[in-house]
């Protein structure tokens, strides 16, 4: 019986919230409380745990030696990765600390402390110990991690969100689980985050962008294109003509801003002006063509 409430608790905890948030508060909720409250949530269940052993909330120095494979890893990985995003988008590659190179520190400094750290409390060190019981094996465990890890991402309205930090979930669950220190997977997880925001990816996982994302399916559930648009490869830019990301950034779609229609931007004497000379046996004729 306790594992099937477990199992409830888990879809509830880690399933339906994350897609009611996605949902209804989205943009009218900010995540970054709510992330750090449910932190605390999980750390205060922790403590009272006693069957939790609390040396994993500050094992680090004692198995340093176990740094070295995730640190080889993201070291290769980070080469292939910035290789992949300078070819295939090179116009995102490093955007953010050229174009807002302090708001690219600000995120360097603080983004490994607000948003890490309680990440890796929930989905690393309480997840592993509360939901152990449920899982045969610890494959098992890690892919149930990376998978609750992945489509809380789905706040994101973005599919590479959500394939990205899966694929991290799962490297952040083995590492959790070779070292079983909260500190080594915070550092893993800090590298691979200070990396996306650095190479270009980094507007997959900011609010603003979300919920610039989030407003375009809203509209696109009214249109006749698919409701698949929901979660969207499209990616605003942090600065230009449309403001700040506080500001909330534009979407892109294939033409500058402002660049439609000619026709619907000029005025009529210019239009008229554009189409005579090449349109002259046409039955919508000008003013100009009729005085003619």
């Amino acid at each position: 019986m306790r594992r099937l409430w477990l199992g409830v608790e888990l879809l509830t905890v880690f399933g339906a919230v994350p897609a009611a948030y996605a949902v209804w508060g989205l943009g009218a909720i900010p995540p970054l409380p709510l992330l750090c409250g449910a932190a605390l949530l999980a750390f205060a269940s922790l403590r009272r745990d006693a069957t939790f052993d609390r040396a994993e909330l500050s094992r680090a120095a004692a198995r340093h030696h176990r740094a070295g494979p995730w640190l080889r890893r993201f070291a290769l990985g980070a080469v292939a990765v910035a290789a992949v995003v300078a070819v295939v988008l090179p116009e995102q590659f490093l955007d953010l600390p050229r174009q807002r190179p302090g708001l690219w520190a600000l995120i360097m400094v603080f983004y490994p402390l607000v948003s890490v750290v309680p990440q890796e409390l929930i989905w690393r060190t309480f997840f592993h110990h509360r939901y152990r019981p449920l899982f045969r094996s610890r494959a098992a465990l890690v892919a149930g991690s990376a998978i609750a890890f992945g489509f809380m991402h789905i706040v994101f309205y973005s599919w590479v969100a959500v394939a990205l930090t899966a694929a991290g979930g799962a490297l952040f669950a083995l590492t959790y689980e070779r070292t079983r220190s909260l500190w080594h997977v915070c550092g893993e997880h800090a590298l691979y985050g200070c990396l996306m925001f650095t190479i270009g990816l980094g507007n997959f996982f900011y609010n603003g962008a979300a919920a610039q994302r989030a407003a375009e399916a809203a509209k696109s559930t009214s249109s006749v294109h698919s409701p698949a648009r929901r979660l969207s490869v499209n990616k605003p830019k942090w600065s230009g003509e449309h403001g700040s990301p506080n500001d909330g950034p534009t979407m892109r779609s294939g033409r500058a801003p402002g660049s439609g229609s000619s026709s619907a931007a000029a005025s009529p004497g210019e239009q008229s002006r554009s189409r005579a000379p090449h349109t002259p046996h046409t039955g919508a004729a000008t003013d100009g063509s009729r005085s003619r």
